[in-house]
């Protein structure tokens, strides 16, 4: 029960104007639609935004992770304490959930997994949502995720809004509910783990649990400190050396993140070309950083400055605190770019480029070439080719694929051409090797010689066959398996492809491999019933 001895400012149930909820609410509605912009307009973007330890990731990371002290501060702060005791469960799970996204710093401080997490965690990692049996269930976990995101911070804001037994219920266990204005983010994770609309779904559905977490942490930090002075801000606004000092220190940090050329610095320190390119990549990292530290004391001091000129304007004696409390809606929005630049900022100094070259050449050859987005699967192509340095020529085959689609035809068979004449100098030199005969049948297959590419397909075949006879390792058998498995499915054959991906099964020794072997049993199933 709330102690009705305290001052109505001390109370931590007080609502959220009308003009401030909208303002949040379009800060999600706005997010959802650039996240859709992106997918069809910016997929370069798009990628970087579900790619494992780039943006979405390290955004995710630090949501959850300052919403774990916010809430840990409210716990500390509250009463009653049955408000606390939700307020210390939430910064629980918010802490747990930051470490599993960036595996408890593995990878940042170069940790050796212990033998527990390499034999039993799905990536070899340290983190417990990948083990065995943690997460048996992907696809149901999440929409269980996803629907108790929907009754919780959509519906629940709206009926506590409309029911005055609702709100009383609610005020007695004191449970923290959310405003209506932040219910977008909560309308997101349910949205796409239920429907699946976009590309890396889950990726997306991860990104808005951590925006909506953290922006239920900011509502009752507002809350809380409705009506109380916040020393602090006060000290800052009151003061002309700090107004004058954020503008300046982000100019300069942003003018010397632009100027360093990674590469001039690196060649400088360094002679030997791999020592040197490491050195460029750890540089483009602080180089990054500093523009995102940059930025983020920009938009301080803008908020600073908007706040001083809000005081002036109506009242020489009022505190930072107040505008704070009486305009929760343009802070929550400037705590939400902090969020956002901090984790460009983190992304850029520590995210992994193998992960992105990989991602990048997926959506490419499989994802949007997939949905029939042919413009989106060009403009990844046209990247990997100007960016990537060296890249892989092999991704030329279904970029002239992507080409015919797009109705650029002459363009694509040429390019079919140049890399057929390529990989059969391949297969004249690796005569036992498959991959350049799988990339012959392809490339025949996708210039329309189905004859042609039918006859290497059965030559690949019959040269994997002969492997297997020679292999008694399990292991070795399943990946021979599977590899039957998918060139079946690429002729079209997709019962035999079927009978391999069984047989792969059979031979898995963990739940990962034997779920592997199961999506793509069902997608043959799925294309041979269709057929």
């Amino acid at each position: 029960m709330i102690n009705t001895q305290n001052s109505a400012k001390d109370r931590p149930t007080e609502d959220f104007r009308l003009s401030e909820t909208m303002t949040i609410a379009w800060m999600g509605i706005v997010i959802i639609l650039l996240i859709y912009y992106a997918f069809y307009f910016q997929p370069i973007i798009y990628i970087k935004l579900v790619t494992e330890d780039y943006w979405g990731e390290w955004v995710t990371f630090i949501s959850y992770f300052f919403a774990s002290f916010i809430f840990g501060w409210l716990f500390i702060k509250s009463k009653p304490k049955i408000r606390g005791i939700w307020f210390l469960l939430l910064a629980i799970g918010s802490f747990f959930i930051s470490m599993e996204e960036i595996s408890w710093g593995q990878r940042l401080l170069a940790l050796t997994p212990p033998q527990f997490f390499t034999e039993k965690n799905f990536q070899a990692e340290i983190s417990f949502h990948n083990i065995e049996g943690f997460w048996t269930n992907e696809w149901r976990n999440m929409k269980i995720v996803g629907i108790f995101f929907f009754l919780y911070g959509f519906l629940l804001p709206i009926f506590v809004s409309f029911s005055t037994h609702l709100k009383k219920f609610c005020s007695k266990i004191a449970l923290p509910v959310p405003t209506i204005g932040i219910s977008p983010f909560f309308l997101g994770v349910f949205v796409f783990f239920i429907f699946q609309p976009l590309l890396e779904f889950q990726e997306i559905g991860e990104l808005l649990m951590g925006l909506a977490i953290f922006m239920l942490a900011c509502q009752n930090w507002l809350i809380y400190y409705s009506g109380r002075r916040l020393e602090i801000f006060d000290r800052m606004l009151n003061s002309r050396i700090t107004l004058l000092f954020f503008p300046l220190v982000g100019v300069l940090i942003l003018v010397a993140g632009v100027v360093i050329s990674p590469s001039f610095v690196a060649a400088t320190l360094s002679s030997d070309g791999t020592l040197q390119a490491h050195t460029t990549k750890i540089i483009r990292g602080f180089q990054y950083f500093l523009i995102a530290l940059g930025l983020l004391s920009l938009v301080i001091s803008t908020f600073l400055l908007l706040c001083k000129l809000n005081i002036i304007k109506k009242h020489h004696r009022r505190k930072i605190s107040d505008h704070l409390s009486s305009n929760k809606g343009l802070s929550m929005l400037v705590f939400l770019l902090i969020i956002i630049l901090i984790g460009y900022g983190l992304m850029n100094s520590f995210g992994f480029e193998p992960g992105f070259e990989s991602q990048l050449k997926n959506f490419a050859t499989r994802e949007y070439y997939g949905r029939g987005l042919y413009a989106q699967a060009e403009k990844v192509f046209a990247y990997i080719e100007n960016k990537i340095v060296p890249f892989d020529k092999e991704i030329l085959i279904y970029r002239g694929r992507n080409l015919i689609a797009l109705n650029r035809k002459q363009e694509g068979i040429s390019m079919l051409e140049e890399a057929l004449v390529r990989e059969q100098r391949k297969r004249e030199c690796q005569p036992h090797s498959l991959g350049p005969l799988l990339r012959i049948a392809r490339i025949y297959s996708y210039l329309g010689n189905k004859e042609r590419a039918e006859q290497v397909y059965h030559q690949a075949v019959e040269l994997e066959y002969s492997k297997l006879d020679s292999i008694s390792n399990p292991i070795e058998q399943r990946s021979g398996r599977m590899l039957l498995g998918d060139i079946y499915f690429e002729m079209g054959r997709y019962s035999d492809a079927v009978v391999e991906f069984e047989k792969a099964r059979d031979l898995s020794t963990n739940d990962m491999d034997r779920r592997e072997a199961n999506i793509r049993i069902l997608h043959s199933i799925k294309k041979r019933d269709n057929k």
